[in-house]
């Protein structure tokens, strides 16, 4: 009685793990070679956002991104005003808060792409960033 208890609770830890894993990487995840190469190709048909607070895109961001906070209560109010015939690539710190805004973007109709590992990676990847006044949506 006590092996089957076991593996009942062996059985349901593994899948608790593989959902959270699932969860953890959105279908929309692309690595930041991939997310800079096409932000870089097709920069004029393309919205970059940057998620994060304000803080944090003014410390430092990707050239020409655009910064609405997803902890903002007006958040998708101001998304709505983003051209929906553009593909949005968006990012924040590591990926978790441009994961929400991605799922939220996709529901609203927009083809959207989510920076992996966020800015930390883009950085650990050695792509550049620009400090100072962030451009305001």
């Amino acid at each position: 009685m006590k092996i089957i208890t076991t593996f009942k609770n062996a059985c349901f830890l593994f899948l608790v793990l593989a959902t959270l894993s699932a969860c953890a990487q959105s279908k929309h995840d692309i690595s930041p070679t991939d997310f800079a190469t096409a932000i870089d190709s097709n920069f004029d048909n393309i919205t970059l956002l940057d998620v994060r607070t304000p803080d944090e895109n003014e410390n430092r961001r990707i050239k020409g991104a655009i910064n609405i906070d997803i902890n903002d209560s007006d958040f998708e109010t101001k998304i709505s005003t983003l051209d929906s015939n553009k593909t949005v690539y968006v990012y924040c710190l590591s990926g978790g808060r441009s994961g929400k805004a991605a799922n939220i973007l996709e529901k609203k109709g927009f083809k959207v792409y989510n920076l992996s590992g966020g800015i930390s990676a883009w950085l650990s990847d050695g792509l550049p960033v620009e400090q100072g006044s962030p451009k305001k949506n």
